[in-house]
C-alpha cells in the first residue's frame, strides 16, 4: 500500500475542516452531528475519524484554524503597513473577516462555548491577546505618525483608547453576526463620527 504523502494529509485535514466549519455556520457547534460533517466533506466515517476523534476535538480544530489564526493573519497587514487611524483599523479587521470567510457568527458561537469549555475558552483568550496586542500597536504607531504625540504619551493615548476599540470591535462581530440586515457601512460611519 502506497504511503499517504504529507500534502495529502493536510490536503485532507483541510477539506474536513472546510466542511465542519460550514456545519459549524449553518447548525452551531452544539446542532451539528458529525453525520453532518462526513456528509458535508463526502468522506467516510473512518476517514473523518483518522483525523479527529471526537466532535470536541474537531470543533476545536476548527476554532483555532479560524479564529485564532485567522485574527493573528487579519491584523499582520495593520502592523507592516502604512499607519492607519483607529476607524480604519475596525474597517480592515471586518473586511478581514470577510477576506478569510469567517462568519463572525462563529465567533459569537465561540465566545459562548468559551464560557463552559475550557478549550474553547484558551482559543478566545488567544484570540483576544492577539487582538489587543495588535491594536496597542497600531494605535501607539497612529499617536506618534497621525497625532504627533511623543512614544511616551502616544503609549499613554493607545492604552487608554484601547478598551474602547476593543468594545467596538466586539460590537461589530456581535451584531453582525446576530442581526439579520445588520448595516455595516453605517456602523461604521458612527465609529469614524466617534473616533476621528
Amino acid at each position: 500500500m502506497p504511503k499517504v504523502s504529507d500534502a495529502h494529509r493536510a490536503s485532507r485535514r483541510d477539506q474536513i475542516l472546510d466542511a465542519a466549519l460550514a456545519c459549524f455556520a449553518e447548525k452551531g457547534f452544539r446542532g451539528t452531528s458529525m453525520t453532518d460533517v462526513f456528509d458535508a466533506s463526502g468522506l467516510s466515517a473512518g476517514a473523518v475519524y483518522s483525523y479527529f476523534a471526537s466532535k470536541q476535538e474537531l470543533a476545536v480544530a476548527v476554532a483555532k484554524r479560524t479564529i485564532g489564526l485567522q485574527v493573528g493573519q487579519i491584523l499582520d497587514g495593520a502592523e507592516a503597513g502604512p499607519v492607519i487611524p483607529p476607524s480604519r483599523l475596525l474597517r480592515m479587521i471586518a473586511g478581514g473577516f470577510v477576506q478569510v470567510k469567517l462568519p463572525t457568527a462563529i465567533i459569537v458561537q465561540l465566545w459562548g462555548e468559551a464560557a463552559v469549555e475550557p478549550d474553547f475558552f484558551e482559543i478566545a483568550i488567544g484570540a483576544f491577546d492577539t487582538l489587543k496586542t495588535s491594536f496597542l500597536s497600531v494605535l501607539t504607531r497612529w499617536g506618534v505618525e497621525g497625532r504627533g504625540m511623543d512614544a511616551a504619551a502616544a503609549d499613554a493615548w493607545a492604552q487608554k483608547v484601547l478598551p474602547v476599540m476593543l468594545a467596538l470591535a466586539q460590537g461589530y462581530i456581535i451584531q453582525s453576526g446576530l442581526f439579520p440586515g445588520f448595516d455595516a457601512d453605517a456602523y461604521f460611519a458612527g465609529v469614524e463620527a466617534v473616533l476621528d
